[in-house]
């Protein structure tokens, strides 16, 4: 004979339902649903772990009901550059001219109609500036190289908005709560 294993209810279990059980209508990918995401629910229970949802979903108290995309806010780092030399006729150590790509070229008209503060800029003011999306490595031979832009010891904090990697489940409350969770839950709310 089989025997049934006991599942043991936790608080955790019951300020999720509690937290799920008010939740406002979420717009999802997968269509409108009753339900919060895991960073929602985190903001209700700061301490709350992916370990207490998951072993809230095993327990049968949760549900994935859809999905959506959750922006995220970064603080990065971005170095800070400082116009050297301008001009694109310069001569080498070896004596002979110094050649430009035109893209280099674009980027070197681009600071002078930017004119930076004391030559400073960071290279997405210098993307934005330009309406392109630059990399460092656009500007590297310009730093390495061609001597026209130096990178200084200076880093600017640049705030930056974006959408996360992959969608985030949005959980809500299971269709057919477990009976012994509602005597855990009617018990628990009573103390």
């Amino acid at each position: 004979m089989a025997t049934k294993t006991k599942i043991t209810y936790t608080e955790k279990d019951v300020l999720i339902y509690n937290a799920l059980k008010d939740a406002p209508v979420a717009e999802t990918e997968d269509g409108t649903f009753d339900g919060l995401t895991f960073r929602e629910l985190k903001a209700i229970i700061p301490d709350l772990a992916t370990g207490s949802v998951n072993s809230a979903v095993k327990k049968g108290i949760i549900e994935v009901v859809g999905s959506k995309t959750e922006t995220e806010t970064i603080h990065r780092k971005n170095a800070v550059y400082k116009v050297v030399d301008l001009s694109t006729d310069r001569v080498g150590a070896d004596g002979k001219a110094i050649n430009y790509t035109d893209k280099e070229k674009a980027i070197l008209s681009a600071l002078a109609e930017m004119q930076p503060k004391d030559g400073l800029f960071t290279l997405k003011a210098l993307a934005e500036f330009m309406n392109i999306n630059l990399s460092s490595g656009n500007i590297n031979a310009l730093v390495n190289k061609k001597g026209n832009i130096e990178k200084t010891d200076l880093t600017a904090t640049v705030t930056v908005v974006q959408d996360k990697r992959k969608p985030s489940n949005v959980y809500g409350l299971a269709d057919d709560l477990p009976a012994d969770f509602m005597t855990f839950l009617d018990s628990h709310q009573a103390e």
